[in-house]
C-alpha cells in the first residue's frame, strides 16, 4: 500500500499545481465565498463526535463573527485551498479526520458518519476532493453537476458495490484521478459504471475483496486514456479482469502486488507497449517471467519478495535496456549475479538484497547513474574495492551486509574527495579495511549522512566523534562491535535529529557528556553497552522525552540511578542497566512506565525491598534483578504482569515463600529464583504451561516436587538442586520429552530411580547426586541420548526467535521516483545469530570455560553420593556421546564393564569409592578423549593400563586398590602390596594424604577461554550440579541481545587437598 499511497500523494501535488496555475498572476486573496464557507460549516456540523473531542475536529473552522479575519476566512482554514483568482474553493483534503482526533487525545473512537455527497455541489470550482480514511455512509444527489472535479479519493471508507456513490462517480465525466482502495467492493462489474469516464488517467482499486466474477471487459475500451492502474492486495486477483488490462493501450504504470499471482504468460498478450512501471512484488511464486522481455519500454520493475528462484529469467531482464529501477530483493536467486547487469547503464535503483547470490559482487563501475544500491543479505565473497564507486557522483544509498564472512571490503586507493555525498551507508560485517582496521577515510568528506552502519568490523582507533560533528542531519548511527577507544565527545552542533545511536561493544571510556540528553532531543534508541564508561549516569538523560530503549549495561557506571531518567518516560519500553557498579535504592516508587516491556538491573549493588505497589505496564515481558542485594519478600503484585515471559530474581537476599500469584503468569517462559533464602514448598501452579527454564537451586525449599511442575511439556531445563526437597521423583516427569537439563543434586530425595526417567530421551545433563537414592541403576538409561543426535533440538535452547524483548526496529521511508523503498530499517539491539553462553564445566577438579553453542557438544550423568547398589549396567556403553560420567560414592559392585570403551567422547569417568572388583579393562585405552579417570578406593586388582591416555595419569586416581599394580603405581605385578589403607564411611580404604594432580585438557580448544587445574577430592562435595550450575545467570544463555544470563554458570568451589 505504501507504493500506491505515495503515487496518490504525488497526484494530489500535481493537481494542486494545475489548480494554482493562475496563482502566478495574482497573489491577492479575495477571501472565501460566503455560501462556500457556510457549506464547510454545515459539513463540519454533520460530523458527530463526543463533546469532549469536538475541539479537536477541524479547530480552525470557526463560524462566529468578531474573530480575527484571518481565522474566519475559510481560505485560511486547514485542509482548504482556494483559487487566488476567484476566491472559490478548489481543493478539500478531508482525509483521516478521526485519526487527527486520536493523535490529539490518544483515544480512537471510530465514527460512522452520514454524508450527503450533494453538500459539495456548492463548491462550483472544486477540482480535488479527498475523503479517504473516514467511515462514511454516503448518499448521492445530482452528481452530474460536478463538472470540474478532476481528482476524487474515497479510499478506506468501507462502502460496497451497492452503494449509491458508485453510480454518482460514473457520472463525473471530468474525473482524471479516482481512488477507491480499501473498501468493500466485491463485484468487478463496477468498472461498467465508469464507462463514461473518458478522461480517467489514474485508477486505484487496491485492497477490495472482489469476490464475484466479471462477465467481461464490456466497454473497457473507455479506459483507453488510463495511464496508472493499481490492483494490489487482493490475495487472489480474479482472472476475469486480466483481459481488461490488455485493453488499456495507454497504460504506463501497473501494480499487481500482493495478489498470489503465479502465471505471467499473459504479459505477452497484453501488448502494453507504453508500460514503464510494473510492480509484481509480494506474490506467491511468479512463473513464466520470460514474458517480461516483451515490455521493452519498462523503466521500473519490482519482483520483491515473490519467491522467484528461476535464475534463467535474470538474463532476460538484461534485455530491458531502459530500466531505471530494478528490485529483485527477498527472493531465492542463487549463483553469481549475471555480468550483463553491468550493461543496464541507465539504472538508478539496484536492489538485489536478501537472496542467495554468491561469488564476487558484480562490477558496478559502468553504472554511474546509480543512486540507490542494496546488496545486503547475500553470500558474496572475495574482494570489493570501494574505489569502484569513485565516479558515481549521484550515489546516495549504498548497503552491503553479507551473510557470509568471506567478503573483504576496503577503500584502498580511493581518490579523495569522493564525487558523491551519501545519505545512507551500510557496511556491516564485511571485514572492512581488514589490513589496517581503520574507518574508511572517505567518510571524512561526507556531510549529508542520515544513516550509517559500519558495525561488526573490529575497526580500531579513536572513536570518530567527527562523524557526528560533520553530519548534522544524522538520524541513525550504528558503530557497535568494533574496537573504538577514547571518550565520547559532543561537538557544538550535534545532530539534533538523531533517533538511534548504538556504539555498544567498543572500548570507549571516560565520563559521558553531562549534556548528552540535551544534545539529542529526538533520541529514541540509545545503546552504550559493552564499553568502559564510568562515573555517574548523566541526569540529562531524563530530557530524552521520546526515548523508547536505553541500554547502559556492561560499563563501569557507579552511584545511584538518577530519578530523572525513570520518571515520566511515556514511551519507555526497554531499560537495561546490567553489570555496572550502581548502588543504593532503585527508585521503584517514581516509576510510572506505562509502556515498559523490559527492565534489567542485574549484577549491580542495589539494595532494599521491592515494593508491592509498582505502577507498570501490563505489557511487561522481562524483569531481571539478579545478582544484587535486594531483600524482603517477592511481592505478589508481580502476578499482575500477565504477559511476563522472563523473571530472574536470582542471587539476592530474598526470603519468605514463593508467592502463589506467580501462578497467574501463564506466558512465563523463564523463572529463576535461585540463590536466595526462599523457604516453604513449591506452589501448585497448574497453568504455567509455557515454562521452558526453571531454576530454584540454592534455596531452603522443602516438601516434595509437585506434579504440576511437569505440566509444561516444553520444559527444557529444570534445576532444583541444593535445597531440602524430599520424597521421590514423580513418574509424571517422563512426559517431559523435550527436557535437556535436569539437576536435582544435593536434596533429600529417596527411593529408587524411577524407570520412567528413561523416557527423557533428549536429556543432555542429568544430576541426581548427593541424595539418598537406593536400588539398582536402571539399565534403560542407554535410551537417553545425552547429546546423541540432539543438535537440532539444542537449537531451541538458544534460538533467538524463542526470546522475547530486546530488539527494536525503526524505519524511515525514502521516496525515489514515486516508489517506496525502505532504506533505514535497522535493528539497534540485535540478537546475535549465535546466542552465546559461558559454561563452566568441572569434571572433579577441572574447570573449563566454553563459549558458544558448546552445550550442543557436552553431556554429563552424575549419580554420585547415593546408596545405589548392584552392577554398572553394560548398556552404559551405548551412551556414545557422553562426556562425563560420575558413579562415585555408591555401593556398586562387580567388574568394570568393558563396554565402557564404547564411550568415545568420554572425558571424565569417576567410579571411585565403590566396591568394584576385577581388572581395569584394557579396552579403555581406546578412549582417546579421556582426561580424568578415577577408580580409587575400590577392590580392583591386576595391572593398570599404561597406554593411550593412561600413560599420563597420576597414581592418585588408583589409590585404595591394594591389588592394582604396574609401572604407573611403581608396584611390580609380581607381588601384591599388603599395606592397609584407611577406611571411609563405606568401609573402603582412604588415604588422607593424597598426592595432588594437575589435569590438562584440550577438549574443544577453540571454545576455551582459559585452562585451570586443581586437586582431586574424594568426598561428596563436587557434583555435576556444581559443575553445571544453573545459577543466577540463566538469562544470558537464552538471549544475547539484550544479553541474558548464563544458564549453566558458577565455578565449583576450590578443590581442597
Amino acid at each position: 500500500m505504501h507504493f500506491h499511497n505515495i503515487v496518490v500523494g504525488w497526484a494530489m501535488i500535481i493537481i494542486s499545481i494545475l489548480i494554482h496555475d493562475d496563482d502566478a498572476t495574482s497573489h491577492l486573496s479575495l477571501g472565501c465565498i460566503l455560501e462556500e464557507k457556510s457549506a464547510l460549516l454545515e459539513f463540519k456540523a454533520s460530523l458527530k463526535v463526543p463533546q469532549e473531542h469536538a475541539q479537536f475536529l477541524l479547530p480552525s473552522w470557526i463560524a462566529a463573527e468578531g474573530h480575527d479575519p484571518k481565522m474566519t476566512d475559510c481560505c485560511k482554514w486547514e485542509r482548504v485551498k482556494c483559487s487566488n483568482t476567484t476566491g472559490r474553493i478548489v481543493e478539500l483534503q478531508l482525509h483521516d479526520l478521526t485519526h487527527d482526533i486520536f493523535q490529539k487525545t490518544g483515544e480512537l473512537d471510530l465514527q460512522h458518519w452520514s454524508l450527503n455527497f450533494s453538500i459539495f455541489l456548492q463548491f462550483k470550482e472544486l477540482r480535488a476532493l479527498d475523503l479517504g480514511g473516514n467511515v462514511f455512509e454516503i448518499g448521492c444527489g445530482q452528481s452530474a453537476s460536478f463538472t470540474n472535479l478532476q481528482a476524487l479519493y474515497l479510499d478506506y471508507i468501507f462502502f460496497n458495490s451497492s452503494s449509491s456513490i458508485i453510480s454518482c462517480i460514473g457520472a463525473m465525466s471530468s474525473l482524471k484521478n479516482l481512488s477507491l482502495a480499501g473498501n468493500d467492493l466485491e463485484d468487478l462489474s463496477v468498472l461498467q459504471e465508469f464507462n463514461h469516464l473518458k478522461q480517467l488517467e489514474f485508477l486505484d482499486l487496491s485492497s477490495n475483496p472482489f469476490y464475484n466474477s466479471f462477465k467481461g471487459c464490456g466497454q473497457s475500451a473507455s479506459f483507453k486514456n488510463l495511464k496508472t492502474l493499481y490492483l494490489e492486495d487482493h490475495n487472489f486477483l480474479n482472472s476475469s479482469i486480466i483481459p481488461c488490462i490488455g485493453a488499456m493501450p495507454s497504460l504506463k504504470r501497473l501494480s499487481l502486488a500482493r495478489n498470489d499471482l503465479v502465471d505471467l504468460s499473459m504479459l505477452e498478450e497484453w501488448k502494453l507497449e507504453k508500460l514503464e512501471v510494473l510492480n509484481l512484488g509480494e506474490n506467491t511464486r511468479l512463473d513464466n517471467l520470460s514474458s517480461l522481455e516483451a515490455l521493452t519500454s519498462l523503466k521500473a520493475l519490482s519482483l520483491r519478495n515473490s519467491r522467484v528462484d528461476n535464475f534463467s529469467i535474470l538474463q532476460g531482464l538484461c534485455k530491458l535496456k531502459n530500466l531505471v529501477h530494478l528490485d529483485l530483493s527477498e527472493n531465492g536467486f542463487n549463483g553469481h549475479v549475471p555480468l550483463c547487469f553491468s550493461n543496464l547503464t541507465s539504472l538508478r535503483v539496484f536492489d538485489i538484497s536478501y537472496n542467495n547470490f554468491s561469488g564476487n559482487i558484480p562490477p558496478l563501475i559502468h553504472l554511474i547513474h546509480l543512486e540507490y544500491v542494496s546488496l545486503s543479505g547475500n553470500y558474496f565473497d572475495g574482494y570489493f574495492p570501494l574505489n569502484s564507486l569513485a565516479n558515481h557522483s549521484k550515489l546516495q544509498v549504498f548497503k552491503l551486509e553479507p551473510k557470509s564472512h568471506d567478503l573483504h571490503v576496503d577503500d584502498e586507493n580511493f581518490v579523495l574527495p569522493p564525487s558523491f555525498q551519501l545519505k545512507v551507508l551500510h557496511l556491516a560485517r564485511c571485514n572492512l579495511n581488514e589490513k589496517f582496521r581503520r574507518i574508511p577515510s572517505f567518510l571524512l568528506y561526507q556531510n549529508e549522512l542520515r544513516n550509517i552502519d559500519i558495525s561488526h568490523n573490529e575497526l580500531f582507533g579513536e572513536f570518530p566523534n567527527w562523524l557526528l560533528e560533520n553530519n548534522t542531519r544524522l538520524e541513525r548511527v550504528n558503530l557497535n562491535n568494533n574496537s573504538f577507544t577514547g571518550p565520547f565527545i559532543l561537538s557544538d552542533g550535534p545532530p539534533k535529529h538523531l533517533v538511534g545511536l548504538d556504539i555498544s561493544n567498543n572500548e570507549c571510556n571516560g565520563l559521558l557528556p553531562q549534556n548528552i540528553g540535551l544534545a539529542f532531543p529526538k533520541l529514541e534508541i540509545l545503546n552504550l553497552s559493552g564499553n568502559f564508561f564510568e562515573g555517574h549516569i548523566p541526569q540529562s538523560l531524563g530530557n530524552l522525552t521520546l526515548i523508547v530503549s536505553m541500554d547502559l549495561s556492561d560499563n563501569a557506571f557507579s552511584g545511584e540511578v538518577p530519578h530523572q531518567i525513570i520518571t515520566g518516560r511515556a514511551h519507555f519500553e526497554y531499560l537495561k542497566l546490567s553489570r555496572n557498579s550502581l548502588e543504593g535504592h532503585f527508585p521503584w516508587n517514581l516509576v510510572n512506565l506505562t509502556r515498559l516491556k523490559t527492565l534489567h538491573l542485574d549484577n549491580n549493588y542495589f539494595v532494599g525491598a521491592i515494593p508491592n505497589d509498582l505502577s507498570y505496564s501490563f505489557d511487561f515481558e522481562s524483569l531481571d534483578i539478579s545478582n544484587n542485594k535486594f531483600e524482603g519478600k517477592i511481592p505478589g503484585m508481580i502476578g499482575n504482569f500477565l504477559i511476563l515471559t522472563e523473571l530472574d530474581m536470582s542471587n539476592n537476599l530474598l526470603e519468605g515463600t514463593i508467592p502463589n500469584e506467580l501462578c497467574k503468569l501463564e506466558g512465563l517462559n523463564l523463572l529463576d529464583l535461585s540463590q536466595n533464602q526462599l523457604s516453604g514448598s513449591i506452589p501448585l501452579c497448574s497453568n504455567l504451561l509455557s515454562l521452558r527454564f526453571i531454576n530454584l537451586q540454592k534455596n531452603q525449599i522443602t516438601g516434595t516436587i509437585p506434579k504440576t511442575l511437569f505440566m509444561s511439556l516444553d520444559l527444557l531445563a529444570l534445576d532444583l538442586s541444593h535445597n531440602h526437597l524430599s520424597g521421590g521423583i514423580p513418574c509424571v516427569i517422563g512426559q517431559l520429552t523435550r527436557l535437556r537439563v535436569l539437576l536435582l543434586g544435593e536434596n533429600n530425595f529417596q527411593g529408587q530411580i524411577p524407570i520412567c526417567m528413561c523416557l527423557l530421551k533428549k536429556l543432555t545433563f542429568l544430576d541426581i547426586s548427593k541424595n539418598n537414592f537406593s536400588g539398582r541403576i536402571p539399565k534403560c538409561f542407554n535410551n537417553i541420548s545425552f547429546g546423541r543426535g540432539n543438535f537440532d533440538e539444542a537449537e531451541e535452547l538458544y534460538n533467538e526467535d524463542n526470546i522475547s524483548g530486546g530488539t527494536y526496529t525503526t524505519s524511515t521511508e525514502y521516496v525515489y521516483n514515486n516508489s517506496y523503498i525502505d532504506v533505514l530499517s535497522e535493528s539497534y539491539f540485535e540478537s546475535s545469530s549465535y546466542l552465546q553462553e559461558n559454561v563452566e564445566f568441572t569434571a572433579k577438579s577441572r574447570v573449563e570455560i566454553y563459549v558458544g553453542k558448546i552445550l550442543n557438544f557436552m553431556s554429563g550423568l552424575d549419580l554420585s553420593c547415593n546408596q545405589l547398589g548392584g552392577k554398572i549396567p553394560p548398556e552404559f556403553g551405548d551412551m556414545s556421546d557422553l562426556h562425563a560420567l560420575n558413579l562415585s560414592h555408591n555401593y556398586l559392585n562387580g567388574s568394570i564393564p568393558a563396554s565402557l570403551s564404547m564411550l568415545k567422547q568420554i572425558e571424565s569417568l569417576d567410579l571411585s569409592v565403590n566396591s568394584l572388583s576385577g581388572e581395569i579393562p584394557s579396552e579403555l585405552t581406546k578412549l582417546n578423549s579421556l582426561a580424568v579417570f578415577n577408580v580409587s578406593y575400590n577392590n580392583l586388582s591386576g595391572g593398570v593400563p599404561d597406554k593411550g591416555q593412561f600413560a599420563s595419569m597420576d597414581d592418585s586416581n588408583f589409590k585404595g586398590n591394594p591389588g592394582l599394580c604396574g609401572p604407573l603405581l611403581k608396584r611390580s605385578c609380581n607381588h601384591t602390596s599388603s599395606e592397609p589403607g584407611n577406611v571411609d564411611d563405606h568401609g573402603e580404604e582412604v588415604d588422607n594424604g593424597l598426592d595432588m594432580v594437575a589435569l590438562i585438557w584440550s577438549f574443544f580448544a577453540s571454545y576455551m577461554d582459559n585452562y585451570l587445574a586443581g586437586n582431586l577430592m574424594l568426598v561428596c562435595n563436587v557434583s555435576l550440579t556444581d559443575l553445571l550450575d544453573l545459577s543466577g545467570h540463566t538469562l544470558d544463555l537464552i538471549r544475547n541481545a539484550p544479553p541474558m544470563k548464563n544458564l549453566l554458570q558458577e565455578q565449583s568451589h576450590a578443590v581442597a587437598e
